[in-house]
């Protein structure tokens, strides 16, 4: 199947591929430094790097997005477009040099083996959600078609996908493996993200602390074997923290420019950015330093997310499809994501939030934060020193952002966006607490290790269920046909469909690996929204359009079930798969000839 790769040998080249994005990503990012007038030289190594890669990859993506729109998608002016990035010059190239005390040196250790686990488990093939049914799946049909535009009749084709863009470069370059890896890229950025902000304000052990910290969130450790865009998301907004309290260090406009544009990139990833990037625009204005910074961070950031939004607007009427449809003249639906997630959003609901997100996991979407956030990061606050800036401004964020989120969605892995900021107070919380001596460390300490060990053992359990497809011991069809619930109605359609006939598809969201010669066309809201405009019924639809092929499932709504057997229809194949804690009953009906 096209892009679908795996085993020992993929693996390798995907690998090797990555590197070659990602130098090419770091040497276009360090080119892109001095005409932005942003001081290389006031930075650390470790901070010019950081940030040199978050400009290229974000300068990368939107590279593919024009080439795509102009219909020029092709590995051979990609690999020539990376080649070309390695010619680029920017500042001479400095080295950090670090010396860990062996405490540290064992907690670089334990943080390299999670990352090592992690890379193994986004080697396997793709099995998220979301993932097949767009973030993976829409670059597919971008490929297949030889272009970016809009897919009709779905709701996220026009949404911020600088991430996808990613995607859509490694389905071309490799194919599954290195698009999953584009994602896994951002748990160990983040992590070293973070180590560096600590490092600079904290010291050195608090920053390593905070790193693993975030690399012991199983959350964030569960996301990275999967094509998402959360820890992008986390990725890009603690980026733009960063910069806003480098002000001292860069300057009141490199500061502002370099925050917006990291800003920029984060609201190109995921509508949900636009809460925590208008709190960091407050707070620049709540600083009173006059409105160039808060101008220069404005500008920066539409100058790298602005394409997004006006290409939604137009299509659509909507720059924020399709939310808020009362504002942009009905263009849109009201979303039902969030709904009944969480235990409320009443006062008390919002003083337990914390202690609910960790301890109930199940009623947030199931991600598991852990322990180490609530129990950690209050103890922040020992002996406190002086009031910093950089103190009161991650403070402010963390805190206005989970406000925002608790307003919102209160999905766990929302909550990404700003966990890595809470990392470094949970890092510096546990540092202080070990500083402190006595029964305080011996106990945080001995929690932490426990947290450390459980959450270590959890990784292993997830990281064995793939190891026997991505060392080439299972074949991909055996391990999707026993851990994915499309892929045998997606094999059924290829088996059984011939070129350009139709399905009506009432039963799956993951669309990744269905038939490319076929039409699949999704019922869903936006098919639904369509159909009440035109004044057409369901059935008259189904009746009119004639498809090939049904698919359908036992809870399908009760109209669709009736017009396939009402005649013209018979089932022809149905299978039922269980994916804990929910089992789906699938069935397949034939267009009688």
């Amino acid at each position: 199947m096209e892009f679908l790769s795996s085993g020992p040998l993929a693996s390798g080249w995907a690998t090797l591929a990555l590197a070659a994005v990602l130098f090419g990503a770091l040497r276009l990012g360090a080119f892109l430094l001095k005409p932005l007038g942003i001081p290389a030289a006031e930075l650390s190594p470790l901070e010019e790097k950081l940030f040199s890669l978050a400009l290229g990859i974000t300068a990368l993506s939107l590279l593919v997005l024009l080439l795509g729109l102009a219909g020029g998608l092709n590995d051979v002016v990609l690999w020539t477009v990376l080649v070309g990035c390695v010619f680029l010059r920017g500042p001479a190239n400095r080295l950090e040099r670090f010396h860990f005390t062996v405490v540290e040196r064992f907690l670089l250790v334990v943080g390299g083996g999670i990352l090592f686990l992690s890379w193994l488990q986004a080697l396997a093939p793709p099995t998220g959600n979301d993932a097949l049914a767009y973030h993976l799946a829409h670059p597919r049909e971008f490929l297949l078609k030889g272009g970016i535009s809009h897919l009709e009749l779905t709701r996220e084709s026009l949404w911020p996908y600088q991430t996808e863009m990613l995607f859509t470069l490694g389905l071309l370059l490799q194919g599954t493996i290195l698009a999953q890896l584009m994602h896994w890229l951002f748990f160990g950025l983040t992590a070293v993200l973070i180590f560096s902000l600590g490092k600079r304000f904290y010291g050195q052990r608090a920053g390593l602390l905070s790193a693993l910290v975030f690399l012991l969130t199983p959350a964030a450790f569960a996301q990275s074997g999967q094509a998402y865009v959360d820890l992008s998301l986390a990725f890009f907004m603690l980026a733009a923290a960063y910069a806003l309290v480098l002000r001292g260090t860069l300057g009141e406009t490199p500061s502002a420019l370099l925050a917006g544009l990291m800003c920029g990139a984060a609201l190109g990833t995921k509508y949900l950015a636009l809460g925590p990037a208008a709190i960091l625009w407050a707070l620049l204005l709540f600083e009173r330093r006059g409105f160039k910074p808060v101008f220069i961070f404005m500008l920066s950031a539409l100058a790298v997310s602005a394409v997004w939004y006006a290409r939604s607007w137009v299509i659509l009427g909507n720059p924020v499809y399709p939310f808020f449809a009362g504002v942009f003249g009905g263009h849109g639906f009201e979303s039902q994501a969030g709904k009944h997630v969480g235990f409320g959003k009443d006062w008390l609901s919002f003083l337990l939030f914390p202690w609910n997100v960790t301890m109930h996991p199940d009623r947030f979407g199931g991600e598991i934060i852990g322990p180490l956030y609530l129990m950690l990061a209050p103890l922040a606050l020992l002996k406190p020193e002086k009031t910093s800036r950089t103190g009161v401004i991650l403070g402010a964020f963390t805190s206005l952002t989970l406000i925002f989120l608790f307003t919102q969605s209160q999905h766990a892995r929302f909550a990404l966006s700003v966990l890595p900021v809470l990392a470094v107070g949970a890092g510096v919380g546990l540092d202080k607490a070990v500083s402190a001596g006595g029964l305080l460390k011996k106990t945080v300490l001995l929690v932490f290790s426990c947290v450390m060990l459980a959450h270590g053992f959890i990784y292993v359990y997830r990281t064995h269920k793939v190891l026997a497809v991505v060392s080439g011991r299972v074949n991909v069809e055996k391990y999707l046909s026993e851990h994915e619930r499309s892929y045998q109605g997606h094999r059924y359609l290829r088996e059984h469909l011939k070129e350009g006939q139709s399905v009506f598809n009432a039963a799956e969201s993951r669309v990744f690996y269905g038939p490319k010669s076929a039409v699949i066309i999704s019922d869903g809201q936006p098919l639904r929204e369509s159909l009440t405009r035109r004044g057409v019924s369901l059935r008259d639809f189904l009746g009119r359009e004639q498809f090939d092929m049904l698919w359908l499932s036992a809870g399908s709504d009760s109209d669709i079930l009736a017009f396939a057997r009402a005649g013209g229809y018979v089932q022809d194949y149905a299978y039922s798969f269980t994916e804990e804690p929910a089992t789906y009953e699938y069935l397949f009906f034939k267009k009688v000839s």
